[in-house]
C-alpha cells in the first residue's frame, strides 16, 4: 500500500511541476502576445497616416 501511495505522491508533484511550468510558459507567451498587439497598432496608425496624406485620386 505504502508503494500506491508513494506512486500517486510521485504522480500529483510531476503534475504541480507541469502545471507550474505551463504558467510560466503562459506568461512569457501572452507577453509575447502583447508586445506583438502593441507593435500592430503601432503599424496600423502608421499606415492609416500614410492613407490620410495620399491625394483623393490615389485611392
Amino acid at each position: 500500500m505504502n508503494t500506491s501511495l508513494d506512486h500517486l505522491e510521485n504522480s500529483v508533484d510531476q503534475a504541480v511541476a507541469r502545471l507550474v511550468a505551463l504558467t510560466v510558459e503562459n506568461a512569457r507567451l501572452r507577453g509575447e502576445l502583447a508586445d506583438a498587439n502593441e507593435r500592430m497598432a503601432m503599424a496600423s496608425a502608421k499606415l492609416r497616416a500614410l492613407a490620410e496624406q495620399l491625394p483623393e485620386s490615389a485611392l
